[in-house]
């Protein structure tokens, strides 16, 4: 390779997937060109069997995005009606709607043309650059989908101990309660995965296909969801703020989309933190269904920023309650002053991970990005759930050509009470 390099005229130098033209004099590389088609193919091509997450979602309103259109995505979530008994018409005959909104932000990875070319030591583009940044962006945007379901998920659950896997019957029967009737998946981090197996709990039913579990990070079915592992299912680290029994509600919390609770402990002497994801309970307020009707589990007010507390008391950010009748009611009752306040994990605790959610309750998109003018471009949708485009084109103020991969993706938990964020101590 190096003794190619110092020819002097014309040649071409083909890599495994990639063609490079080389234009040299002495050893100064003058120009080259990528073949597009053979950067984007392999570089997508690797999505889809490492994101099982996302392939499980609901992606209906990806038709409904066009380039140009805008970054944002709207929900609706349809009212229901009041029942009445007899001939006459009770209740409201009004209809209310309720909505989630969903952002899209973009997001890339990129190289100099001109390091791959002069790296000696990429000999296969697939294997070297394609394959691992590839799996980098992809794992970000997965993150992201993760971390939406593990902070918004109506359900905290904190597994007793590693031979008694029933939380995790738990988690889907309360899913199925709030009237889920879809597909349910189920996601693990991989030491929780083996916190499974180590117990010798028979946890999932082998997969249809064994194939499957080889090839689609798929662990098997159990109670009527199928389940995965992946690395992108993260671990929670909690702060070190305790409450004592005594910790109660500091005043009522009544405005719908209210995003704050305020706790009162004598006990707390100031600088405690708290870490987003963390959870609490307040006796009373419960988990409902899609029709507002109690489920008879507490729902979690999940932290969704770090918070500190001063001497004495407590203000967590939470995501928006709803509390009237209505499609996006997620309490069965306004937060009452005075109400006695738990926390789901510990202090100063590690906790690995998982998540059960219904396939259509948590909202992916991906929209196709604008084209640019003057460069070439090529954009592939994988699996229906990414669109991926590759770009090549020069970067003059420094003299080099750029190979990008870009994506514009979002994901939005539309209705919280179908999905469940698992937790296991260790």
């Amino acid at each position: 390779m190096k003794n190619f390099l110092k020819r002097t005229e014309t040649e071409s130098y083909k890599y495994k997937r990639i063609q490079v033209k080389l234009i040299t004099k002495g050893n100064f590389i003058m120009a080259y060109n990528f073949t597009l088609t053979s950067v984007a193919v392999p570089f997508a091509a690797k999505f889809e069997e490492s994101l099982p997450v996302l392939m499980h979602s609901n992606k209906q309103l990806d038709k409904e995005f066009k380039s140009g259109t805008g970054s944002t995505i709207t929900m609706i979530i349809p009212d229901h009606p009041d029942v009445t008994t007899g001939a006459a018409v009770g209740g409201s005959l009004g209809y209310t709607s309720g909505s989630r909104t969903l952002s899209l932000v973009q997001k890339n990875v990129a190289i100099d043309a001109n390091s791959v070319v002069r790296a000696l030591d990429v000999h296969d583009f697939e294997s070297q650059v394609a394959v691992p940044y590839a799996a980098k962006l992809g794992s970000e945007i997965q993150k992201e989908s993760v971390d939406t379901l593990q902070k918004k998920a109506d359900r905290q659950i904190v597994f007793a101990g590693a031979q008694l896997f029933n939380e995790v019957s738990d988690a889907v029967a309360s899913i199925r309660s709030a009237r889920s009737f879809g597909t349910l998946c189920g996601a693990l981090s991989p030491n929780l995965a083996a916190k499974v197996a180590q117990s010798g709990f028979t946890f999932f039913n082998p997969s249809s296909q064994i194939s499957d579990i080889f090839e689609n990070v798929k662990l098997g079915r159990f109670q009527t969801a199928d389940w995965y592992t992946t690395p992108d299912v993260s671990s929670l680290s909690t702060g070190t703020l305790s409450l004592s029994a005594t910790a109660t509600t500091t005043a009522a919390v009544t405005a719908e989309g209210a995003t704050t609770i305020a706790i009162t402990d004598a006990s707390l002497a100031g600088g405690e933190t708290v870490v987003a994801g963390q959870a609490f309970e307040i006796a009373g307020c419960e988990i409902v269904d899609i029709y507002g009707n109690s489920v008879g589990e507490n729902y979690a007010f999940v932290a969704q920023a770090n918070a500190t507390a001063t001497a004495g008391a407590l203000s967590v950010t939470v995501k928006p309650l709803h509390f009237a009748a209505g499609p996006l009611q997620n309490v069965s009752i306004t937060v009452p002053s005075g109400a006695v306040v738990s926390q789901v994990q510990e202090a100063n605790s590690s906790y690995i991970g998982g998540i059960v959610w219904d396939k259509m309750s948590l909202l992916f998109g991906s929209a196709k990005l604008a084209p640019i003018a003057g460069v070439e471009e090529k954009t592939i949708v994988v699996g229906k759930a990414l669109a991926v485009k590759c770009s090549k084109g020069p970067d003059i103020a420094n003299g080099r050509e750029i190979v990008r991969w870009d994506v514009l993706t979002g994901s939005e938990l539309v209705r919280p009470n179908w999905a469940s964020a698992l937790w296991f101590k260790v």
